[in-house]
């Protein structure tokens, strides 16, 4: 049984457009998904309130020789989302008649199905909602989201460029770029849809002479050769591990390589112009795309590895420079 997918930016109600597709295209298996319903259906002809940021919905296949009741393959599609559920959150959940799952007393996800018949054939839809991000306000049925259950811990920060608005936009709520870098591809003056819905705790503003050592420490000691958009990057989860304290666990991207800023990076001239720090090695031109090249064997060699379960990442490996800790791992060999 093959699902064919239908994905929408925006429908009225899910479970309406999967019977529109069967009538107009016979389609026997299907799923249709909306970023936002506008008119969303509940049990019993009441509404499903719907937010964007949320999961909408609706499975439909032909029903062929099933003698189950809609009630009973209702009370199976809750259990089933219900045990999907439970491998984000360690909470209860509990299923509540007829078409509803519960986390701590409050409404987490709705079902609605329905049965219909064309040139004798039945059909079953099977609409879902579950509130992933927001909690939609029900008179007399208080309503939680996976967000709000499962990421109480975890804190966001953004680490941007001088240069770009983003910083100010999340701690100033003003879009309003200051200063320079050179860093290139990263950095904003205007809220992307894939920005504007994102929940960040907090920012950090980080300059070139704040992220450039930390590139030259790194190639220097450690052997890795990184962009200065890592640079930026390595800067803000430092600045978050002074933040927070000791005990916290700081996940960060490693995202380019040294080679594409190299005219800028180890341009002595150029860098002394802007009033930059200048790597204290010698000539880096031919080192830098040697290092270049390790660093991505590098990187893949621990993809291979990874996946192969020979072999286990050691976190404890001692450091060699103060930003071993944070993107250092020891590669070990289970049979040494």
């Amino acid at each position: 049984m093959k699902f064919k997918k239908f994905n929408f930016k925006k429908v009225r109600s899910t479970n309406n457009t999967a019977i529109r597709i069967i009538k107009k295209t016979h389609c026997k298996y299907g799923m249709v998904i909306s970023d936002l319903q506008t008119n969303g259906k509940g049990q019993y002809g009441r509404n499903w309130i719907s937010y964007k940021g949320n999961l909408f919905v609706t499975f439909f296949h032909e029903l062929n020789k099933i003698k189950l009741t809609i009630s009973t393959i209702t009370k199976l599609n809750c259990l089933l989302i219900k045990k999907l559920i439970s491998k984000y959150t360690s909470k209860k959940i509990f299923y509540k008649k007829p078409n509803d799952l519960l986390i701590e007393k409050k409404k987490i996800c709705g079902i609605l199905q329905e049965i219909i018949f064309l040139s004798n054939k039945k059909y079953l839809i099977t609409g879902i909602g579950i509130n992933i991000n927001k909690s939609p306000y029900i008179k007399n049925c208080p309503t939680t989201n996976l967000n709000e259950i499962t990421n109480k811990n975890i804190k966001i920060y953004l680490s941007d460029p001088t240069g770009s608005a983003l910083y100010n936009y999340v701690s100033n709520g003003e879009l309003k770029a200051e200063g320079g870098s050179i860093t290139e591809g990263i950095g904003s003056s205007r809220i992307t849809k894939n920005f504007e819905n994102a929940k960040i705790d907090g920012a950090f503003s980080i300059d070139d002479h704040e992220a450039l050592p930390i590139l030259y420490d790194l190639i220097q000691n450690e052997g890795l050769s990184l962009g200065t958009s890592c640079g930026v990057n390595i800067a803000g989860a430092i600045r978050l591990g002074k933040e927070l304290g000791p005990g916290k666990t700081i996940v960060t991207i490693l995202c380019d390589r040294s080679d594409k800023y190299s005219t800028k990076m180890f341009n002595k001239k150029f860098l002394e112009e802007k009033g930059l720090p200048f790597p204290n090695f010698g000539s880096p031109t031919p080192m830098v795309n040697s290092f270049a090249k390790t660093v991505s064997a590098f990187c893949a060699t621990i993809t291979i590895l990874n996946k192969s379960n020979r072999y286990k990442i050691n976190k404890n490996s001692p450091p060699n420079s103060p930003y071993s800790s944070i993107i250092m791992a020891k590669i070990k060999s289970e049979e040494d």
